[in-house]
């Protein structure tokens, strides 16, 4: 069955056989002998015709999650077959937004980076986190880790903590340390004032972009409140340090002592 599964594909299309991927039934209208079947079909993102469901895949694939086929009793991969008697035998795979992404402010890919973690890939799970958060190192320290609240894991798993590990195990690499790629120069500026948070996330963003950024702060040092409202033993200086400089690297510069 699985070396055959795209041969059966191809037949059924050739003789107008619609395959239905994992769906959800919508209306039935009609009467018996001659009623109409309305049917959701969610996409597959796997190609039914390359797939031979020898499960390599499942192999390899880092996240897990409840089997809802066996009302979650069990776990499976996010790649997996449907279910056993599913014809054809092809995987599909899910795309879910799960409760602590969906609880994250910034939309971080949890389940990502954690499975990166597990599977000993520290540089995917920080280039995860570093692509939608300019401040990793600092939110492993002082977030308030909302996403731990949502967890569905009967004890929650210390995320905050694992962004802190990979965060510090980027920071041991030195000059090694991943940087977002800048995209091609607008020839646009665009002046940002205040060098907080939501300032420097705005200059590393728009520096993404490719804009010329310039941020002005009226104190000597860039930070804001990370560095002029969180204690050393929260939030060492050195991280907050490195980071902006990650920052700075991306081509923003910062004017301080300027009103």
């Amino acid at each position: 069955m699985c070396i055959l599964a795209p041969k059966l594909v191809s037949l059924a299309r050739d003789a107008n056989i619609e395959i239905i991927a994992p769906a959800e039934l919508v209306s039935i209208e009609g009467k018996p002998g001659n009623f109409k079947v309305k049917i959701k079909k969610k996409g597959r993102r796997i190609d039914p015709l390359k797939c031979t469901s020898c499960g390599e895949c499942a192999k390899v694939c880092p996240v897990e999650t409840m089997d809802m086929f066996n009302e979650g009793m069990s776990s499976r991969k996010a790649i997996y077959i449907y279910y056993p008697q599913a014809v054809p035998a092809c995987y599909i795979i899910d795309k879910l937004t799960p409760p602590c992404q969906q609880a994250c402010p910034i939309g971080t890919d949890v389940r990502a980076y954690v499975a990166n973690i597990r599977a000993g890939r520290f540089d995917e799970a920080y280039r995860i986190i570093r692509d939608e958060n300019p401040f990793p190192g600092v939110c492993g320290r002082v977030c308030h880790h909302p996403c731990m609240d949502a967890c569905r894991n009967e004890v929650p798993i210390d995320i905050p903590g694992l962004k802190r590990f990979a965060a510090d195990y980027m920071l041991a690499k030195g000059e090694q340390r991943y940087i977002p790629a800048r995209g091609e120069k607008r020839g646009q500026s665009v002046g940002i004032v205040g060098s907080g948070p939501a300032g420097l996330a705005a200059a590393n963003f728009l520096a993404i972009m490719g804009y010329d950024v310039v941020v002005y702060e009226a104190l000597p040092e860039p930070g804001g409140l990370l560095r002029y409202a969180i204690p050393e033993y929260r939030l060492p200086k050195a991280i907050l340090k490195q980071e902006i400089e990650d920052i700075i690297a991306l081509g923003v510069e910062i004017r301080t002592g300027t009103e």
